[in-house]
């Protein structure tokens, strides 16, 4: 059994293990591949790989993203495709093909690894224990009922066939057509008019959603159709949310994953957006945020119940970490992210 970095010419090894450990690993494989792992505008992952007899048979990847760690721009690896063979396991892979990946991103000058782990997988973050993470902040899951009969008619089996997911997107560009006084747009693409969320803390850590950044994440992402709305409050400031459809248990879904702008102009998006999607056929509408994020309190005001914990942040500092950046991670409310800034959606 060997363990190394990743080689160019190992590609296609692994992204077959990926697509038997995670049942398939995303509709078009190669093109999930170059827009994660050589598209990505902060560079290329560290990944490592344990090979037996000329196969991979476990992985580990620190994807970079640049976030803001109290005002200071800190280099992240998110970890993700965490894959061992199920021939392959309770051998102790996973630990050594993780260890090997953090330290190259640590020779690289990442600051910390950031990894989101289900809330209440023990076995796993015992695992994760081992080398060195901890646990940093909970993701609440926030719900609203956009259409109550809907709902009950679901939850009574009396739905029928429900519209697809693209009959839904067609509804929503018609209703923001016709509705011009909602004063909002929506569209695939997006150029945001002013880099991060809202203006900078000391006290909080978020990832730098710079143009760049945004347009590779939602824009060039070639698996989910994102709908990006965008809108502009009385107050002149633009605001936009990205969301996402699913249809789950014959309603379709909406969820929030990610939003920019300041709180009075996304707060008034937000409105605009709970009656364009009620009107389109979205019958609940959730989103996935940190515990501390704004946006939390904002949604708890706009009616949004949280549901149980469902996910948890955890993080490990290198030895490129300051001890100000190490204290600031251990601040649960500090955390300013959502579901979404986790790459490997």
């Amino acid at each position: 059994m060997t363990i190394r970095l990743f080689r160019d010419g190992d590609r296609d090894g692994l992204i077959s293990l990926l697509q038997m450990v995670f049942d398939g690993w995303h509709a078009d494989p190669l093109s999930h591949w170059t827009w994660l792992y050589e598209n990505n505008p902060q560079g290329k992952s560290s990944i490592a790989i344990a090979v037996e007899d000329g196969a991979i048979v476990a992985s580990y990847s620190a994807c970079p993203v640049l976030m803001h760690w109290g005002r200071q721009p800190t280099i992240v690896g998110l970890g993700i495709d965490a894959a061992t063979h199920p021939g392959f396991r309770r051998r102790g892979l996973f630990e050594q093909v993780a260890t090997a990946a953090i330290a190259d991103a640590e020779k690289r000058g990442f600051g910390f690894i950031l990894a989101y782990t289900p809330w209440g997988g023990a076995s796993a973050v015992g695992q994760m224990e081992k080398l060195g993470f901890k646990r940093a902040f909970m993701v609440k899951r926030l719900v609203k009922v956009l259409n109550w009969p809907r709902a009950m008619a679901s939850r009574l089996n009396l739905m029928g066939h429900p519209p697809t997911v693209a009959e839904i997107v067609a509804r929503i560009h018609a209703t923001v057509t016709a509705e011009s006084k909602h004063e909002m747009a929506v569209a695939r693409g997006l150029t945001i008019e002013r880099s991060g969320t809202t203006s900078g803390s000391k006290q909080e850590i978020r990832v730098e959603k710079s143009q760049s950044y945004v347009r590779w994440r939602y824009s060039e992402h070639p698996d989910t159709q994102y709908q990006i709305f965008s809108g502009v409050s009385p107050s002149k400031s633009p605001a936009y949310i990205v969301l996402t459809l699913r249809t789950d248990k014959s309603v379709t879904v909406g969820q929030i994953l990610d939003v920019f702008g300041d709180d009075q102009s996304w707060s008034f998006l937000l409105r605009r957006l709970e009656k364009t999607l009620s009107a389109s056929g979205v019958v609940f509408l959730e989103a996935y945020v940190s515990q501390g994020h704004r946006a939390a309190a904002m949604m708890a005001a706009h009616g949004y119940r949280d549901r149980p914990y469902v996910v948890a942040g955890i993080i490990r500092p290198t030895s490129n970490a300051s001890p100000e950046g190490v204290e600031l991670a251990s601040i649960a409310d500090s955390w300013q992210t959502t579901l979404a800034d986790d790459a490997s959606l």
